[in-house]
């Protein structure tokens, strides 16, 4: 028997002693002060294996998928999807309708709009903003501070460069 979080009767969490066989299929907070402080609406789902860290929100009808890892002041909009394996820094912010595929990265403080997409094996820098209804391809980079405009496509494994910054 090991101890971790476990949603209990409904929406309640716990800190529970189960099997090792539940063990598989629990989320994992990153501490007893993240399980407190999460603001997981009762319509979201998370998958089993995801990390959850300190004071973050997954809104109404969004899912995180298996093995994901969600950093501390991460914000996930309303029906939002979060793939399985993908990642969101520290005080990223996804808004709602939107979507970060599997094996995605979204860098700490960074931003994605409503209704967007951000293709399978994608990288999202430090500070980069994507706008609504912008599309980024599958194992496309966007580098830190970058900015995608509404509505604009970056093709896969396409790159977007911050203005200020120079390729050596």
């Amino acid at each position: 028997m090991a101890e971790t979080i476990k949603r209990i009767e409904g929406n309640a969490l716990t800190r529970a002693q189960i099997s090792e066989e539940e063990r598989a299929t629990a989320v994992n907070f990153t501490s007893t002060e993240a399980l407190v402080s999460a603001n997981i609406d009762s319509t979201a789902t998370v998958g089993a294996g995801s990390q959850l860290g300190y004071d973050i929100n997954i809104g109404e009808g969004s899912s995180v998928g298996e093995l994901s890892k969600i950093q501390d002041s991460a914000r996930i909009g309303r029906y939002s999807i979060v793939g399985d394996q993908a990642e969101m820094g520290h005080n990223s912010k996804m808004g709602d309708h939107s979507e970060l595929e599997k094996v995605s990265v979204m860098g700490n403080f960074s931003e994605m709009g409503d209704r967007s997409v951000i293709g399978r094996g994608s990288e999202i820098g430090f500070r980069a903003k994507v706008g609504d209804r912008a599309e980024i391809g599958a194992g496309a980079t966007v580098t830190s501070s970058a900015l995608v405009d509404n509505g604009e496509s970056i093709p896969n494994k396409g790159v977007r460069i911050a203005e200020f910054q120079t390729l050596v």
